[in-house]
């Protein structure tokens, strides 16, 4: 009785970090009418970055991993074998990957960037959107993604 108790709580809570946002009109019952999407805002220094996340993402959506692979950090990569799934727990294993979207470029250091972006997927039967950071490394003239914990894990 305990765990189904525990059970529960773990859902609600799953439940609501599931919860997407969305700016728009709130109307009669039936919920939002229009949704408004946040507007890219990235400096032309990074347009590059832009094209290699959005090369990236694309990888990733259509479960190309070992393509993601070679794009990630020498460091990474020294670190960590390639295994398939490694990159399924990355965006989880029961979404589908609908689009990704960069939002903006936030300056770590000369060589270390971090992008927030939104990741559009579904799963189940929704349609949701979760907002994350990416770690981007700069080697050389070459952009290169440094991966965290997963998507769905960490923001």
């Amino acid at each position: 009785m305990r765990y189904f108790r525990y059970t529960i709580v773990f859902a609600i809570i799953l439940l609501c970090f599931q919860v997407s946002y969305a700016e728009g009109e709130i109307g009669k019952p039936g919920g939002i009418k229009q949704i408004k999407p946040p507007i890219p805002n990235i400096s032309a220094e990074y347009k590059d970055l832009e094209k290699v996340f959005n090369q990236y993402w694309e990888f990733m959506k259509k479960k190309e991993y070992e393509k993601a692979y070679e794009m990630e950090s020498a460091e990474y990569r020294k670190a960590n074998p390639y295994k398939k799934e490694t990159y399924e727990k990355m965006t989880g294993s029961n979404i589908k990957v609908q689009n990704v979207t960069a939002l903006e470029v936030t300056k770590i250091n000369e060589k270390e960037v971090v992008i927030k972006a939104n990741l559009y997927f579904v799963s189940a039967q929704f349609k949701s959107v979760r907002q994350f950071q990416d770690k981007w490394l700069k080697e050389g003239t070459q952009w290169l993604h440094m991966p965290g914990k997963g998507i769905l894990g960490d923001k």
